[in-house]
């Protein structure tokens, strides 16, 4: 009898951890995460959206997220992170959070008003057409959760990497999939979304010289708040700082990003 009793718990066993090793593979802890430049995977430049904003730890953004979705369920979900997270300003971040309204839909004006109704803003994303990027898959929550404790580090090595200009973190939801997006120009425009800001107009395309080179100091600036938030990536602050002038920046940035697009080309063909 134990004999049978024992056997039954072996198989219980098997079963069990076989079960745990399928829901973390389906959940996507085992994903390979794969970096890239390139045109957007989730074409959202353009795309109007109705969002909320605001400045508190990223944590609250569920409850954003919940909201926007218990009111127009159908529709894809987006968050535009704007601060980088530490210990000083944790609790103090900016973030956007809402839904990419679908202009071709016949339910367009009435999710455009349900939304405005709500407090919900209007308005359109910068049209980008590069951004260093990968994709997740979306199962549920527990996706979401490891996609964050995987994804950005891994993309923050690459960004620090590669001497790369970019920001803020894009999330866009789909039905099957997390896109996370950071765009290399533009940058100044998803800011302005929040109503600040963040980078001078001068620095939205770091594929352009200026005639002008500027203080070391001056470059530090262009990625600070008045609020002391730090740039959105430390590898990147690191950068601008040893950097002798604007110009030498962004010819370095400029020539990682050309041999960039080189390599994505070599591998797509």
């Amino acid at each position: 009898m134990w004999f049978f009793l024992l056997l039954a718990t072996i198989v219980m066993s098997i079963v069990l951890c076989l079960t745990i090793v399928y829901a973390l593979k389906y959940f996507g802890i085992f994903e390979k995460i794969e970096v890239r430049v390139g045109s957007p995977p989730y074409p959202f430049g353009g795309q109007l959206i109705a969002y909320k904003k605001l400045r508190s730890c990223y944590a609250d953004s569920s409850a954003l997220f919940t909201e926007v979705v218990s009111l127009v369920p159908k529709l894809n979900t987006f968050g535009i992170y704007l601060d980088e997270p530490n210990e000083d300003n944790r609790n103090n971040c900016r973030f956007l959070v809402g839904v990419i309204l679908n202009a071709d839909s016949p339910a367009f004006e009435a999710n455009k008003q349900l939304l405005e109704t709500k407090g919900f803003a209007c308005g359109q994303l910068p049209d980008v057409d590069h951004v260093v990027h990968t994709i997740f898959p979306f199962r549920s929550v527990i996706s979401v959760a490891i996609a964050i404790r995987r994804v950005y580090p891994i993309i923050r090595s690459y960004i620090v990497e590669h001497n790369l200009c970019a920001h803020p973190a894009v999330e866009v939801y789909d039905e099957n999939n997390i896109y996370f997006m950071f765009p290399l120009a533009k940058q100044n425009q998803f800011y302005q979304l929040y109503g600040s800001d963040e980078i001078d107009d001068s620095d939205d395309d770091n594929t352009e010289e200026d005639d002008e080179p500027e203080e070391e100091e001056k470059v530090i600036d262009n990625v600070t708040d008045n609020d002391d938030n730090e740039a959105l990536n430390d590898g990147i602050q690191m950068r601008l700082r040893s950097s002798k002038s604007k110009k030498s920046s962004n010819s370095s940035t400029s020539s990682s990003f050309e041999e960039l697009l080189a390599d994505e080309f070599h591998k797509d063909s």
